[in-house]
């Protein structure tokens, strides 16, 4: 159970301690006078996300404390879980800092935030005025029955399978969908890769050089007779150059005797004659390779041009760059070949994890189904004793095509609330009172497993009797657990066992928020005021006091 409640500098709160008692607690006071600050606080304790803009004073830190009584055999697993030392009596606090740090602490030990929403998870329910439950949506339905059906467990599994189905769905269609586009460019590329592949390019191969031979070819009667020429001047003509370099170099070797500059002159000029008669076998080698060749040539022509037409085409300037190219072109064609065994694999795994989710959802639906009889005469009969004694309360399954994230079959929970009338979805027929007291007996029937429960104006938009059954109705339910109920109605006050009362002061700079325990006498007047009557009369006192007899 909740022992008690510490907040300080918390939103409009200064400092406030609140001492709870088990059975019944009801907490009143005006609309703003700030008892949904009691239940953020709280909700901050147990995990909630924190905000720097909810510390009063800006330039202090924010302390929350909550003292609970625990049941050892219950909790002393889940904090050993949760690596935590338990203690019956344990206090869980949250220290909000101005620079928007925040600290958790269980026992005065730290700890993670997700160490305490899994301890506050299994101890306390809280139904705030903001938590609706959308009978629209899925989610929120099967949330509701499997908590009744116990198969929570078993829908994790289901939904941990489903969504793995789902996410190998989706890579399916991708791969298929990415193979609908290849199949549209694979005809053009793979023209693409011929006409590379067929000129059989190699990175090695420079086309500056093929350009550089085919010019030669191109002018080779030009080049020719030059170099005939050249040879003739140097060694064939009957005066040539070679013969006067060689004479010359005789004519040196006379007067060497007489200097060492001339010996170093000798040297240089002999060097000369060697290269010029090397330069000869040069000459005749070049003369020889480019002998007239039109086989060479035609090739040459068409091989410089089918690479430069490619180049122009793919917009690159280099053979190694067009081998680059044609490597990327081979690797689409092979992952399009490949694509099919991918898709078969993909479509492989689709059907092996669907069959999972089959299995599995088959379970859930099971153990769904088997529960709503009794969750439903349940709920009937809780509806009942709260003023709706013809309802008729009905959980109807529609099955689904594929499987869904809810599972295989999607639930409708129907009512109807008038003989004679046909069940009909709740969000579609219920009036707001109604939906009210559809909510309090769900959490009268599947908030069991929680030691403690707070209902937040959960009794919006029913009055007179009605109101009076729900108060009856909540200290049924605080027989087996605590039960904190914030509420603006005199007859669900009068049925607590314990009165809070929340007022809001106003000073000429700052506004504080109080909470007092009221006695016998406080009580009394605190449910005339809810009944709109004047405290001062004493028919309004007297009323008060029979609805608390």
């Amino acid at each position: 159970m909740l022992q008690s409640l510490f907040i300080k500098n918390f939103a409009l709160i200064d400092s406030v301690t609140i001492n709870f008692t088990n059975g019944f607690t009801v907490i009143t006071g005006e609309t703003g006078s700030g008892k949904s600050i009691l239940l953020d606080g709280l909700g901050l304790i147990l995990g909630k996300r924190a905000d720097v803009s909810q510390l009063k004073n800006k330039e202090e830190k924010a302390v929350l404390e909550a003292a609970f009584l625990l049941d050892e055999k219950v909790f002393k697993p889940l904090f050993e879980t949760n690596d935590l030392e338990f203690e019956s009596n344990t206090i869980i606090r949250r220290e909000l800092s101005p620079n928007g740090k925040s600290r958790l602490f269980v026992n005065d030990s730290p700890c993670l935030l997700a160490n305490v929403v899994a301890i506050s998870g299994a101890l306390i329910d809280i139904h705030q005025q903001s938590e609706k439950i959308d009978f629209n949506l899925p989610e929120d339905k099967v949330k509701l029955l499997d908590i009744f059906a116990k198969s929570s467990a078993i829908y994790n599994q289901y939904l941990s399978a489903f969504n793995n189905w789902e996410e190998l769905t989706k890579k399916l269609t991708i791969a298929k969908n990415s193979k609908g586009k290849q199949v549209q460019d694979l005809d053009y590329k793979t023209f693409l890769l011929k006409e590379l592949s067929d000129l059989n390019l190699s990175t090695n191969e420079d086309l500056e050089a093929l350009e550089e031979e085919l010019v030669i070819f191109e002018n080779h009667e030009v080049v020719i007779q030059g170099f005939s020429k050249v040879q003739a001047l140097l060694y064939n003509d009957e005066i040539n150059a070679l013969q006067l370099l060689e004479t010359a170099l005789n004519e040196l070797h006379k007067t060497e005797r007489y200097s060492s500059k001339i010996t170093d002159i000798l040297q240089t000029f002999s060097s000369a004659v060697v290269e010029v008669k090397e330069l000869e076998s040069d000459l005749e080698s070049f003369i020889d390779s480019y002998e007239a060749n039109p086989e060479r040539h035609t090739f040459l022509l068409e091989r410089v041009n089918c690479i430069n037409t490619l180049c122009q085409k793919h917009k690159v300037a280099t053979i190694p760059e067009l081998v680059a190219i044609r490597d990327e072109l081979q690797q689409y064609v092979n992952s399009f070949n490949s694509s099919d065994d991918q898709i078969a694999v993909l479509e492989q795994k689709c059907k092996e994890t669907e069959s999972n989710v089959l299995e599995i959802g088959t379970v859930l639906q099971k153990m769904r189904v088997s529960a709503c009889a009794t969750f439903e005469k349940q709920i009937e009969s809780e509806l009942s004793a709260l003023g709706m004694p013809k309802a008729k309360f009905k959980i109807v399954f529609t099955p689904c095509n594929t499987p869904q994230y809810f599972g295989l079959e999607e639930p409708d929970f129907t009512i109807s609330t008038n003989p004679g009338m046909p069940n009909a979805s709740i969000e579609k027929v219920v009036s707001g009172g109604e939906k009210s007291r559809i909510m309090l007996s769900l959490k009268s029937i599947l908030s069991t497993a929680k030691q403690v429960l707070i209902l937040d104006e959960i009794d919006s938009g029913v009055s007179g009797a009605v109101a009076s059954k729900m108060g009856e109705l909540m200290l049924k339910m605080a027989t087996k657990r605590q039960v904190i109920s914030v509420s603006h109605l005199p007859q669900v006050a009068a049925k607590a066992n314990n009165h809070l009362k929340v007022a809001k002061k106003q000073f000429d700079t700052y506004t504080e928020v109080h909470v007092s325990t009221l006695n016998w006498e406080d009580r009394i007047k605190e449910i005339a005021e809810l009944l709109g009557a004047d405290t001062a009369e004493k028919s309004a006192l007297m009323h008060a006091e029979q609805l608390m007899n």
